[in-house]
C-alpha cells in the first residue's frame, strides 16, 4: 500500500491562480447578465455610455419622452422616426477650456450621441411633437384614438 500526501498546506500559486479565476469569471457572469440585461423598451445600458438620460412616462394620451441635454443647442438635435423607432441624435460640443489653469476634474460628456426608442404599435407617429426647455427635450408621443383606454357604460334595462 503507498501512502500519498496531500499536499494543502503548501502554498501552489497555480492552485490560488486558478481560485481567483474561478472567482473573478463567477462574479463577471452574473454582473454581466445584471449589465446586459435588455428591458422592455428595446435599450440596454450601454446605450447609456457616454450619451444623455432618457426617461419614458405614459399616460392616456400617450408617452412624454424627456431627453436631458444641457449645453446643447436646438439646432445640434436631430429627431426622426422610421419603422416605429423614434432615434434622437446629436452632438455637444467641448466648451472652451479655462485659459487659466488646466482642467482638474471633467466629468460632463461631450460628442456625438445617438438614443433609440422602439414605439409601440399604437402611437401616432404623423403627431409627435418635441419642444426644448431648460436643457431638456420634451417628445410628446399621442396614442392612436382605437389605443386610448375608454369607458363603457353599464346601461340598465
Amino acid at each position: 500500500m503507498n501512502i500519498v500526501r496531500r499536499q494543502h498546506n503548501v502554498w501552489n500559486p497555480a492552485r490560488e491562480l486558478s481560485r481567483a479565476r474561478r472567482e473573478f469569471d463567477r462574479l463577471f457572469d452574473s454582473s454581466a447578465r445584471r449589465f446586459f440585461a435588455q428591458d422592455p423598451w428595446g435599450y440596454g445600458p450601454l446605450d447609456r455610455l457616454g450619451s444623455p438620460a432618457m426617461d419614458v412616462v405614459e399616460n392616456e394620451d400617450g408617452y412624454l419622452v424627456s431627453v436631458d441635454l444641457p449645453g446643447v443647442e436646438t439646432s445640434d438635435v436631430e429627431i426622426s422616426v422610421a419603422d416605429n423607432v423614434l432615434t434622437v441624435k446629436g452632438e455637444k460640443k467641448a466648451q472652451q477650456e479655462s485659459e487659466n489653469g488646466r482642467v482638474f476634474r471633467k466629468e460632463s460628456w461631450e460628442g456625438s450621441f445617438s438614443r433609440a426608442l422602439r414605439l409601440s404599435a399604437a402611437v401616432n407617429a404623423e403627431k409627435i411633437d418635441a419642444k426644448m426647455h431648460e436643457g431638456v427635450l420634451h417628445i410628446s408621443i399621442p396614442k392612436r384614438e382605437e389605443a386610448k383606454p375608454r369607458q363603457i357604460e353599464i346601461k340598465i334595462k
